[in-house]
């Protein structure tokens, strides 16, 4: 059954449905129609399978319509489906309208407006638009909003309006009516300037600016003038006043632009004309040019005005401490008058205001300066030489003068202790001068070599202290003349800074002792930091002594330098560390000790810390590697996987085994097959096995701990009943942390070291005998490792590394009896790569290889339970010997190796208990003949099942 209409979507009023069945019903009435916001009526059909039902909705909003199930039956009786739910809207809302512009009111031109429906209509054109007093174009718009540009006719009231029922909405509603109406106006403002009074203006004036109408927007800086500036724009709307203050003499320009200010429509005013007004105001500037800033007797003064003057004369110049005379007139712009002074001190020639008249009457302004009448200057310079031997010895002479016709009363004042004058009062004698005799005191002696100066003052007792001095003296004292002395005393010192670098960084600081025939730097310990440490500059007599730098454990001195001795007189011996220095007057001697770590020894630290920890490794290795002859005996093992730990002498052990044969088997116990059916032997098999070691090792002297862990993954296949071939992956790591500090290199701790790697390759087992089986496995790959060798920093190194071993054993058993004797060789190889340390130190490429054959017997028997148990005691005799063994370096560098031949011995109990788990308790020795190693271990085995 289905639902539907002809009728767009949404409607606005009335609307036809279509009921449609898959067949003809009966049954079927206008009450079965459910209406929702909205009710049904005149149900119809010709065939009984299409009906329509007209539908009246109540208000706007959506309108349902539904048929539930079982209203009709077909010819069998059957019930309808229930329909899929009708859905429709219902709009019977006319769209409202309204017109807007964002332009302020009134308007000077054409202006946008803006006419929004309530909704999104259609039909909408500008010819809807009616204008009063102008026109619309530029129509455009969408949906519920639409713009159009209004065009003026003329200025006065104009109407924009949109009728009803000139759009319509979705549902066919049309809109209701708009009307709109502002102010336009055209007509820009006219504008006058103009000012009070006629001819030239002297001074600031008044400018008045008209406008035919109310404006705004006018700024001073709408007001163009030159030759004067504008300020204090005062009135408005229609009337404005401003001040203009003329720059200069001459005619000031006033304009007005057009469009600087506004009326209420935004009309700018049209340009004023120019305005031009006459100015000078301004006063005859005086300036009185002197000699200079002192003279040493009568000069002459300038009076120069800026412009042409009357009226000034001899009588206008005041003078103070001194006469005016000889007045001349060069021009009628620049006079001259010779000024005598009266005695020492400051002349002050002045001319006060309206002394001259420009012609525009403009009085002249005042004008001052002045000058120093002094004695002749005079200065002493003293040298005390690296060879004299009192600074008493030493005297200078300065000659002071008097200019004037009077004598002058003085004393003589010193401003440091170390200077005396003689005679230190008298007097000097008109138009004369006097000898002073300047000596150099003891207290000079206490003085650091280097230039001083002091300064003597001549003190004038009998004259009245000038006005505004600044000086630190008695009331009444005036300066006759100020002798500045300067004073070299020559350098008979020199100073000495010792200096101890290192490279910093991954190098660390140090701290370093000196020892010295000089007390001042005997016993001194320079502790660096951040690179550098120093004694700082300590101060000596010239001559000669020795300073020598020691080193702690593993730093060495890679060069001595010494600067700043100029005749090159110090001797340095980089083999003992000393510098004798050879010091001069004067001279500031550094002298730096460069250090740097021991390469040799950090580099011995490296390579043993990491070749240790390689053989160790290697010989974890090499001892974890799977016996694979078992993959052939235990291909029917019945065990999922086993579980073990260890704990032997000095070390402990966890493995775990598991296999994808063991897995199934298990399973096929535990699920039999039906009576009779045939179970099939797996060709594929997948294992897996991990070991854990923890054990110590002071074969070296180093007292080593190590952690190894190592995981492997095999899949092997079965080619017949006697050969299996297959690939393994292993992955292994371990840690070791070295007791033994290497002090000769600088170590802080013991080493660590750190690796992980990974060998993969082939191997193949195959039954080559009644027993005896052969197992073939060779592994290659690499490892990532980190050495801290030091206690200072970390450094990478990487490896490659492989193994090859071949293992042939067999297995007899006699009644109770079981004889297993088996023979491997192996080779393991491990190259570590060159690289450089975080010291900047070349550790190069080492080596370690192991090549090792070992056999023997084990005798084993076994006693068997009735529930399936057993106890099995054994005795196992092997004999190993290193064709190619691997050194250990201890931390003098030597090698430290092991004997090419040994035996191991053990004595052992096994046992399978009734629920599965195994036991297996041995006492072991190692190292049988072979008087530099032996290791008595304990093992203990536990593998439970699961």
């Amino acid at each position: 059954m289905a639902i539907t209409t002809t009728s767009s979507d949404p409607v606005s009023g009335a609307f036809s449905v279509t009921v449609t069945f898959s067949e003809a019903v009966s049954g079927f009435v206008v009450g079965d129609l459910s209406v929702g916001n909205g009710a049904a009526s005149n149900l119809q059909t010709s065939d009984n399978t299409v009906f329509t039902a007209d539908i009246t909705p109540s208000s706007d909003g959506s309108v349902t319509v539904d048929v539930a199930a079982g209203a009709a039956q077909d010819a069998a009786g059957n019930d309808n489906t229930a329909a899929t739910q009708f859905s429709i809207e219902s709009d019977g809302t006319a769209p409202g309208v309204s017109i807007a512009t964002t332009s302020s009111d009134p308007v000077s031109g054409v202006f946008s407006v803006t006419v929004t429906f309530t909704e999104a209509v259609t039909g909408f054109a500008v010819g809807d638009i009616a204008v009063g007093n102008g026109a619309a174009d530029n129509f455009a718009g969408s949906g519920d909003t639409y713009t159009a540009d209004i065009t003026p006719a003329s200025d006065g009231s104009v109407t924009v309006d949109v009728a009803a029922g000139v759009a319509q909405d979705a549902a066919g509603n049309d809109n209701t009516a708009a009307q709109f109406s502002i102010e336009s106006d055209g007509t820009a403002p006219g504008v006058v300037l103009s000012v009070e009074g006629g001819g030239p203006i002297s001074g600031a004036f008044t400018l008045t600016v008209t406008f035919d109408e109310d404006v705004t927007g006018l700024e001073l800086t709408d007001l163009v003038l030159s030759n004067a500036t504008v300020s204090d724009l005062a009135g408005g709307p229609a009337v404005y006043t401003v001040l203009v203050t003329p720059d200069a003499d001459g005619d000031v320009t006033i304009d007005l632009a057009a469009d600087v200010a506004q009326d209420a429509a935004g009309n700018g005013n049209s340009a004023a004309a120019q305005l031009v007004v006459g100015s000078d105001s301004t006063l005859p500037v005086l300036s009185i040019v002197l000699p200079g800033a002192e003279v040493e007797g009568a000069f002459t003064a300038q009076f120069n005005f800026a412009e042409d003057v009357t009226g000034f004369a001899l009588e206008d110049i005041a003078v103070t401490n001194g006469a005016a005379s000889d007045f001349m007139m060069e021009s009628a712009s620049a006079y001259t008058a010779l000024i005598t002074p009266d005695t020492l001190g400051d002349v002050v020639v002045s001319v006060a205001a309206g002394a001259a008249q420009d012609a525009a009457a403009n009085d002249s302004l005042a004008a001052s300066a002045s000058i120093e009448a002094i004695s002749r200057p005079v200065e002493v310079a003293i040298t005390i030489a690296d060879d004299v031997a009192s600074v008493t010895e030493i005297t200078g002479q300065a000659v002071i003068t008097n200019p004037g016709s009077e004598a002058i009363q003085y004393r003589a004042e010193v401003d440091v202790p170390w200077l005396a004058v003689d005679p230190s009062s008298g007097t000097i004698p008109s138009l004369g001068d006097l000898t002073l005799t300047i000596s150099v005191l003891e207290s000079a002696e206490d003085l650091d070599p280097g230039t001083y100066t002091g300064t003597i003052t001549i003190i004038n007792e009998g004259a009245i202290a000038a006005p505004n001095k600044d000086l630190a003296r008695a009331p009444g004292d005036t300066i006759v003349v100020e002798i500045p002395l300067t004073i070299t005393l020559e350098e008979r010192y020199g100073t000495v800074e010792i200096v101890s670098t290192t490279p910093g960084g991954a190098h660390r600081d140090a701290e370093f002792g000196l020892t010295s025939d000089d007390p001042d730097f005997n016993g001194l310990a320079i502790a660096t930091s951040g690179g550098r440490g120093t004694t700082g500059a300590i101060e000596k007599l010239f001559g000669g002594f020795s300073v020598q730098q020691s080193v702690p454990a593993g730093w060495r001195i890679n060069d001595v330098t010494c600067s700043g001795d100029s005749d090159g007189g110090s001797v340095i011996d980089l083999a003992s560390g000393q510098a004798t220095i050879d010091l001069d007057p004067g001279e500031a001697i550094i002298c730096t000790f460069e250090n740097i770590r021991d390469e040799d020894a950090v580099r011995l630290a490296t390579m043993r810390a990491i070749n240790n920890f390689l053989v160790r490794r290697a010989d974890r290795i090499l001892s974890s590697a799977p016996d694979l002859g078992l993959r052939l005996r235990e291909r029917d093992t019945r065990s999922p996987g086993r579980f073990s730990a260890d704990i032997s002498q000095g070390r402990g052990t966890m493995s775990m085994e598991t296999s994808l044969a063991g897995i199934r088997n298990h399973a096929r116990d535990n699920n039999p097959q039906m009576p009779g059916s045939v179970q099939e032997q797996e060709n594929l098999d997948i294992w897996f096995a991990a070991n854990f070691v923890s054990l110590s090792d002071d074969r070296d002297g180093a007292d080593v701990s190590s952690d190894f862990g190592v995981a492997q993954l095999g899949v092997d296949w079965m080619l017949d009943e006697q050969t299996l071939v297959g690939l393994m992956i292993q992955g292994d790591w371990m840690d070791e942390v070295t007791a033994d500090i290497a002090e000769d290199a600088g170590a802080v701790r013991g080493a660590r070291v750190n690796g992980s790697g990974w060998m993969a390759g082939p191997y193949l087992v195959r039954e080559v005998g009644d027993g005896v089986i052969l197992d073939v496995l060779a592994l290659w790959g690499q490892s990532d490792n980190v050495v801290n060798p030091l206690g200072l920093y970390e450094d990478e190194f990487e490896t490659s590394r492989y193994m090859l071993r071949a293992n042939l054993s067999g297995e007899w058993r006699f009644d109770n009896w079981r004889i297993r004797p088996e023979a491997a060789l192996a080779h393991f190889s491990e190259t570590q790569d060159a690289y450089t340390d975080s010291l900047g130190f070349t550790i190069p490429e080492q080596t370690v290889s192991i090549g090792r054959f070992q056999a023997g017997p084990e005798f084993a028997y076994r006693w068997t339970q009735r529930d399936g148990s057993w106890w099995e005691p054994s005795f196992r005799l092997r004999g190993v010997w290193d064709y190619d063994a691997a050194d250990l370096i201890n931390e003098a560098g030597q090698l430290v190796g092991t004997a090419a031949g040994r035996a191991d011995a053990q004595l052992g109990l096994r046992a399978l208990l009734w629920h599965g788990a195994y036991l297996d308790v041995s006492g072991g020795v190692s190292g049988l003949g072979d008087g530099d190693f032996s290791a008595d271990s304990m093992r203990f085995d536990v593998r439970l099942p699961f």
